[in-house]
Protein backbone atom coordinates (compact mmCIF):
# COMPACT_ATOMS: atom_id res chain seq x y z
CA UNK A 1 0.00 0.00 0.00
CA UNK A 2 2.77 2.42 0.92
CA UNK A 3 4.61 1.71 -2.36
CA UNK A 4 1.44 2.38 -4.35
CA UNK A 5 0.91 5.69 -2.59
CA UNK A 6 4.52 6.67 -3.28
CA UNK A 7 4.12 5.81 -6.98
CA UNK A 8 0.89 7.83 -7.21
CA UNK A 9 2.58 10.78 -5.53
CA UNK A 10 5.50 10.42 -7.93
CA UNK A 11 3.17 10.31 -10.97
CA UNK A 12 1.28 13.38 -9.75
CA UNK A 13 4.50 15.26 -9.01
CA UNK A 14 5.98 14.36 -12.39
CA UNK A 15 2.84 15.43 -14.22
CA UNK A 16 2.77 18.81 -12.49
CA UNK A 17 6.52 19.17 -13.02
CA UNK A 18 6.12 18.19 -16.67
CA UNK A 19 3.52 20.88 -17.18
CA UNK A 20 5.97 23.41 -15.80
CA UNK A 21 8.88 22.05 -17.84
CA UNK A 22 6.84 22.17 -21.03
CA UNK A 23 5.68 25.68 -20.19
CA UNK A 24 2.03 24.74 -19.99
CA UNK A 25 1.15 26.59 -16.84
CA UNK A 26 -0.82 29.24 -18.72
CA UNK A 27 -2.04 27.20 -21.70
CA UNK A 28 -5.67 26.14 -21.80
CA UNK A 29 -5.98 22.53 -22.99
CA UNK A 30 -9.54 22.11 -24.28
CA UNK A 31 -10.94 18.60 -24.16
CA UNK A 32 -12.31 17.70 -27.58
CA UNK A 33 -14.17 14.52 -26.61
CA UNK A 34 -17.72 14.94 -25.38
CA UNK A 35 -17.26 11.96 -23.08
CA UNK A 36 -14.58 9.57 -21.98
CA UNK A 37 -12.84 7.21 -24.35
CA UNK A 38 -11.91 3.64 -23.63
CA UNK A 39 -8.60 1.86 -23.24
CA UNK A 40 -5.44 3.19 -21.67
CA UNK A 41 -3.17 6.17 -22.20
CA UNK A 42 0.07 4.29 -21.62
CA UNK A 43 1.26 0.74 -22.04
CA UNK A 44 1.07 -1.48 -18.97
CA UNK A 45 4.65 -2.55 -19.75
CA UNK A 46 7.46 -0.17 -18.85
CA UNK A 47 9.45 1.05 -21.85
CA UNK A 48 12.99 -0.26 -22.19
CA UNK A 49 15.63 2.16 -20.90
CA UNK A 50 17.67 3.98 -23.51
CA UNK A 51 21.03 2.86 -24.82
CA UNK A 52 23.81 3.13 -22.26
CA UNK A 53 21.39 3.56 -19.34
CA UNK A 54 22.71 3.58 -15.80
CA UNK A 55 20.46 1.46 -13.61
CA UNK A 56 20.13 1.16 -9.85
CA UNK A 57 18.14 -1.60 -8.16
CA UNK A 58 15.43 -0.84 -5.61
CA UNK A 59 14.57 -2.90 -2.51
CA UNK A 60 11.21 -3.96 -4.00
CA UNK A 61 12.89 -5.41 -7.10
CA UNK A 62 12.30 -2.35 -9.23
CA UNK A 63 14.89 -0.17 -10.94
CA UNK A 64 15.71 3.47 -11.49
CA UNK A 65 17.33 4.21 -14.85
CA UNK A 66 18.79 7.29 -16.48
CA UNK A 67 20.41 7.88 -19.84
CA UNK A 68 21.23 10.72 -22.13
CA UNK A 69 23.47 12.42 -24.63
CA UNK A 70 23.20 15.66 -26.62
CA UNK A 71 20.47 14.14 -28.83
CA UNK A 72 18.13 13.23 -25.96
CA UNK A 73 17.69 11.24 -22.79
CA UNK A 74 15.36 10.11 -20.10
CA UNK A 75 14.71 8.78 -16.63
CA UNK A 76 12.51 5.90 -15.53
CA UNK A 77 11.46 4.27 -12.31
CA UNK A 78 9.75 0.90 -12.51
CA UNK A 79 8.72 -1.72 -10.02
CA UNK A 80 6.10 -4.29 -9.15
CA UNK A 81 3.30 -1.69 -9.06
CA UNK A 82 4.01 0.16 -12.28
CA UNK A 83 6.36 2.71 -13.80
CA UNK A 84 6.95 6.38 -14.53
CA UNK A 85 9.09 7.39 -17.49
CA UNK A 86 10.17 10.77 -18.87
CA UNK A 87 12.06 11.19 -22.14
CA UNK A 88 12.97 14.11 -24.32
CA UNK A 89 15.16 15.54 -27.02
CA UNK A 90 16.07 19.06 -28.13
CA UNK A 91 14.71 18.39 -31.62
CA UNK A 92 11.54 16.45 -30.82
CA UNK A 93 10.18 17.53 -27.45
CA UNK A 94 9.31 15.48 -24.41
CA UNK A 95 7.01 12.80 -23.05
CA UNK A 96 6.03 11.72 -19.55
CA UNK A 97 4.07 8.50 -19.15
CA UNK A 98 3.17 6.16 -16.35
CA UNK A 99 1.04 3.18 -15.42
CA UNK A 100 0.01 1.84 -12.04
CA UNK A 101 -1.03 -1.79 -11.63
CA UNK A 102 -2.88 -0.88 -8.42
CA UNK A 103 -6.64 -0.64 -8.13
CA UNK A 104 -8.09 1.12 -11.17
CA UNK A 105 -4.90 0.90 -13.26
CA UNK A 106 -4.27 4.65 -13.15
CA UNK A 107 -2.27 5.64 -16.23
CA UNK A 108 -1.45 8.70 -18.24
CA UNK A 109 0.77 10.50 -20.67
CA UNK A 110 1.79 14.07 -21.37
CA UNK A 111 3.65 14.94 -24.56
CA UNK A 112 4.92 18.20 -25.98
CA UNK A 113 6.76 18.86 -29.21
CA UNK A 114 9.22 21.58 -30.11
CA UNK A 115 6.57 22.78 -32.60
CA UNK A 116 4.29 23.58 -29.67
CA UNK A 117 1.91 20.64 -30.01
CA UNK A 118 0.74 19.27 -26.67
CA UNK A 119 -1.32 16.23 -25.76
CA UNK A 120 -2.54 14.99 -22.40
CA UNK A 121 -4.30 11.72 -21.62
CA UNK A 122 -5.48 10.37 -18.27
CA UNK A 123 -6.96 6.92 -17.79
CA UNK A 124 -8.46 4.81 -15.00
CA UNK A 125 -10.55 1.64 -15.01
CA UNK A 126 -10.43 1.37 -18.80
CA UNK A 127 -11.80 4.91 -19.35
CA UNK A 128 -9.76 7.80 -20.73
CA UNK A 129 -9.99 11.55 -21.13
CA UNK A 130 -7.74 13.31 -23.61
CA UNK A 131 -6.83 16.84 -24.56
CA UNK A 132 -4.99 17.50 -27.82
Amino acid sequence: MEGTLKLRLLVTTATVGGLGILGLGGINLPVHAAGPGTGTCASSTAPAPGSGATQVGLPDGGTVSQWGDPTGGGVEISGPHGYLAATGSPSGGGNISGYSTGQGNLNGSLAGSTAGNVSLCLGVNGQTVTAP
